[in-house]
């Protein structure tokens, strides 16, 4: 029994119907599971299993509460009351938008906006093994990031380092080139100062060389 077998036989036995694919509450969603729904009697939730198509739930338009939450995706609406979920809609066809209407005509519709964490790709469909993987996913970008961020800090540092080794010896090879113009100069310094000492002295003593032979002089012109 194909789908649309399945969607015939629950129209004929729900005259005046529209039927799609739903669920009730949180049960396993899929082709096998359908939704009857009825101006006058509610919502029928049935499952074909093999050749068989059992009823599920039944929910009275009195059990269905008057203010109703929803949480709409690209292909089904999920319909919730206060604190939990109530039933879900397949809207890819003509009978589940026309349940939608139904339900907009029957109850007040509050749309729920998604929350931050469920736009994040991977984690919009609530499927375990995808949020696994954009997990693992996400999780690996952070690491390589971080890596990059301290390979780059690493970097940084040693150029730092090397930056400051550089600046050190420069300052120590101009301080020791300060220091040796420093010593030639003292040393000049010192060689003219003794050899101004020693021309003062020759000067003296050639000035007492010359008194002493004019002296000489006189003595022999008075003999």
């Amino acid at each position: 029994m194909d789908t649309n077998e399945v969607i015939q036989t629950l129209k004929n036995l729900h005259p005046n119907s529209y039927v799609t694919h739903g669920r009730y509450q949180k049960e396993t969603y899929g082709d096998s599971y359908y939704v009857v729904v009825n101006e006058s009697d509610g919502l029928y939730f049935y499952v074909k299993r093999h050749s068989k198509i059992d009823l599920l739930h039944h929910l009275s338009w009195m059990d269905v509460p008057e203010e109703l939450y929803l949480r709409s995706r690209k292909k089904d609406n999920t319909y919730q009351g206060a604190s939990k979920v109530i039933f879900t809609i397949f809207i890819g066809n003509p009978d589940g938008e026309s349940i939608v209407a139904l339900l907009e005509q029957k109850r007040k519709i509050h749309q729920l906006r998604k929350s931050l964490f469920r736009k994040i790709p991977g984690y919009r469909s609530k499927k375990i093994w995808k949020m696994a993987v954009a997990s693992l996913f996400y999780l690996f970008a952070l690491f390589i990031i971080f890596i990059a961020l301290a390979t780059d800090d690493i970097d940084n540092k040693n150029e730092n380092k090397k930056s400051i080794a550089q600046s050190v010896s420069s300052e120590k090879i101009k301080k020791n080139t300060l220091s040796s113009d420093e010593e030639t100069a003292k040393k000049k310094r010192a060689q003219e100062k003794a050899q101004a000492e020693a021309d003062k002295k020759k000067k003296i003593a050639q000035e007492k060389a010359q008194a002493e032979a004019n002296r000489t002089e006189r003595k022999l012109l008075k003999l």
